[in-house]
């Protein structure tokens, strides 16, 4: 059994799309953007949020870096805890929580708030650690964040597992060399998390737990 498991925040434990939405459609009326089709706009949630102004809004990188201080300032006053858990990701904590198993967050969102998404489900509780971004692209590179949390979990790389919901995940873990259970129930596809190296997937947060505690993965 794993010693330590790292979780992605968006997309894993909780469902942020309302406040996200909420959020890019105000950047995208104050800056005379073409607002994306909402099923574009789901992109969003998981990669550095520079990246998908580039991508979605066709901005230059530098532009991107703006347009991403104006959206997190929007973004922390009406749209951060305007989110949902899904649901088991408090019992499948519980478990693993119970189990020994030491746990920590890796988060391209900023560490602040993903700490404060916590609090308001009561969640911190479970986390040993919560590594997330700082604000600028390069700190909000997955890979670096994953490799904090795994610098943080103070075990061995074999005994170390990444989840997540999308391939930026499994590419984080990968970068460590350490194992990604990918999940179904997020914002990414089977085939995206298998593509990108994950070496089994779940549909629920019940079945994460259980693979993890039977040591099935």
């Amino acid at each position: 059994m794993y010693k330590a498991v790292l979780f992605d925040l968006d997309g894993t434990l909780t469902k942020p799309e309302s406040g996200v939405f909420k959020s890019i459609e105000y950047i995208a009326n104050k800056l005379n953007f073409a607002l994306p089709p909402k099923s574009e706009l789901r992109n969003f949630i998981g990669p550095p949020v520079q990246l998908s102004f580039q991508k979605y809004f066709g901005v230059s990188k530098s532009q991107s870096e703006e347009v991403a201080l104006e959206y997190r300032k929007y973004y922390q006053e009406h749209g951060l805890l305007d989110c949902e858990l899904f649901s088991g990701v408090e019992e499948m904590l519980s478990l693993l929580n119970s189990a020994g198993i030491k746990l920590l967050v890796a988060t391209s969102k900023p560490q602040k708030f993903a700490e404060a998404v916590l609090n308001k489900f009561n969640l911190i509780k479970y986390f040993y650690k919560v590594c997330g971004a700082g604000f600028s692209e390069k700190a909000a590179d997955k890979s670096l964040i994953v490799k904090n949390a795994v610098a943080f979990s103070g075990e061995r790389i074999e005994d170390i597992l990444m989840v997540g919901d999308r391939k930026y995940d499994v590419i984080g873990a990968n970068d460590s060399n350490i194992k990604c259970l990918g999940v179904l129930y997020g914002y990414g596809t089977k085939e995206e998390l298998i593509l990108a190296g994950a070496i089994q997937t779940a549909e629920t947060p019940k079945r994460v737990a259980q693979l993890i505690i039977e040591g099935s993965v």
